[in-house]
């Protein structure tokens, strides 16, 4: 009989415990989205304070993948950020439905040009910074861009440096709530 409520209880134990993991879990998601959206709030706040159109800015980042910042980016940084600026203007994507421009860190020269395709990267060093099209865009059928989304990613690229800024400063107040 002793037996009996022995295994009762470990089985109480065990449901108890899941019971405490589930509420755990839900609560770590629940707070994780209230911190990002919380970020994304500040986020367009800044972006209001500094001028910045957030409608723009929500669609360039439906098209448009920017990895790494571009005021760490070094010396040729300004040539990927122009020729992709040229690039969506002129072409609507063109090179950038096959590859990114980038720029990356090898020996003493941090910020040298290196566009390569995508899924790809330098032999020797790391890329520190890429403008290219999100996987999403880049396998549309056909591969168009309509005339806002180029508008959107034009501008994004040309506010590029205060748009990083203004995620920076709100990454900054997150991290402070």
């Amino acid at each position: 009989m002793r037996s009996s409520r022995l295994t009762e209880s470990y089985v109480a134990l065990h449901a108890a415990q899941q019971s405490l993991k589930s509420l755990d879990n839900e609560y770590n998601a629940n707070r994780t989205a209230i911190r990002e959206r919380i970020s994304k709030i500040r986020q367009s706040i800044n972006e209001s304070v500094s001028g910045l159109d957030s409608d723009q800015i929500a669609l360039a980042e439906t098209v448009l993948r920017v990895h790494g910042s571009y005021a760490s980016a070094g010396e040729d940084r300004a040539s990927a950020l122009h020729d992709a600026i040229k690039e969506l203007s002129l072409h609507g994507g063109g090179k950038l439905w096959e590859q990114h421009f980038s720029t990356k860190s090898y020996d003493r020269w941090h910020g040298q040009r290196s566009d390569h395709g995508y899924g790809y990267g330098p032999k020797h060093g790391s890329l520190i910074f890429s403008i290219g099209l999100l996987d999403e865009t880049r396998n549309r059928d056909p591969q168009i861009l309509m005339p806002e989304e180029v508008e959107a990613a034009v501008y994004y690229l040309t506010h590029l440096s205060r748009i990083q800024d203004a995620k920076q400063q709100a990454a900054l107040s997150g991290a402070e709530a």
